[in-house]
């Protein structure tokens, strides 16, 4: 066991979360473009009995800087979560993942108010880059 590394993200193709709730739903998705990842947030509503997915917020960075706070996360660690949802909550937000890392390696988690360790930490990053590019 000494001596072996942790697999570690190196690269990240693209990364969806859907996270659903009693007041709504939106979406975040990172998709790689050269050296700069675009960072996006969706909401989505309904008109004329159809949903309908809005662009809320764009921004850039870094890959490095991605992959930093993948690797961080340990969001490798995450893929085949499924975190069902906890007795006596009533409420709460569900959690849909799926990220194509390393080339050709698919992480995927979900959850229903249960998260992966570091699930906090990685939507807060995100969250901040949108609201520092308004």
């Amino acid at each position: 066991m000494f001596g072996i590394k942790k697999e570690e993200i190196t690269s990240l193709k693209k990364m969806t979360i859907d996270e659903m709730h009693m007041r709504g739903h939106q979406a975040y998705e990172l998709i790689s473009e050269g050296s700069k990842t675009k960072i996006s947030m969706y909401r989505f509503f309904y008109r004329d009995n159809k949903e309908c997915k809005e662009l809320q917020l764009s921004t850039e960075c870094g890959n490095d800087e991605v992959l930093k706070i993948l690797n961080d996360c340990r969001l490798m660690s995450w893929d085949g979560f499924k975190g069902k949802h906890l007795k006596n909550v009533h409420d709460g937000t569900m959690f849909d993942l799926e990220a194509i890392v390393n080339e050709d390696k698919t992480i995927r988690a979900e959850g229903s108010q249960n998260f992966p360790k570091h699930y906090s930490e990685l939507m807060g990053w995100i969250n901040e880059k949108l609201r520092n590019a308004q």
